[in-house]
């Protein structure tokens, strides 16, 4: 091993470092920051497009919410779930008719967050599944 090669292997170990403690300390800070690859958001099945609630809706706890989706699927039955960030919170519905709506009741015991989605997945294919753009909850 040459003097260079070992250089350029402990300079990308720092850099390396750099990276990850700059990420450890994004992760830890009080505010919600969403880095998120759009893969990850658009890993979206063709079957479903979530309608409502929309990027920028807010919604207030005690109060009722109409999910509104589009489905092209076959699917009988669909699940509705709650996520902040990329942690589910509630599962607002384990199995309802893929009718395209949903009445929600926001209860009281959800923290305020600007970093709500909603899930909806496929049933009979839960690899067929969509997330709403984020919304507020207060």
């Amino acid at each position: 091993m040459k003097r260079g090669d070992k250089c350029d292997g402990i300079k990308y170990l720092i850099i390396v470092f750099v990276l990850f403690l700059s990420l450890s300390f994004l992760s830890c800070r009080d505010e919600e920051i969403v880095v998120e690859s759009e893969y990850v958001s658009n890993y979206i099945s063709q079957e479903f497009k979530i309608i409502s609630p929309k990027s920028g809706d807010l919604w207030f706890t005690g109060n009722n919410y109409e999910i509104k989706w589009i489905s092209s699927s076959r699917s009988k039955n669909v699940s509705i779930e709650l996520y902040r960030k990329n942690t589910l919170k509630k599962v607002i519905s384990s199995n309802t008719e893929n009718d395209g709506s949903y009445i929600y009741y926001v209860p009281g015991d959800l923290a305020s967050s600007n970093l709500y989605k909603i899930k909806i997945t496929n049933l009979e294919q839960t690899s067929e599944f969509v997330y709403s753009d984020y919304f507020s909850i207060r």
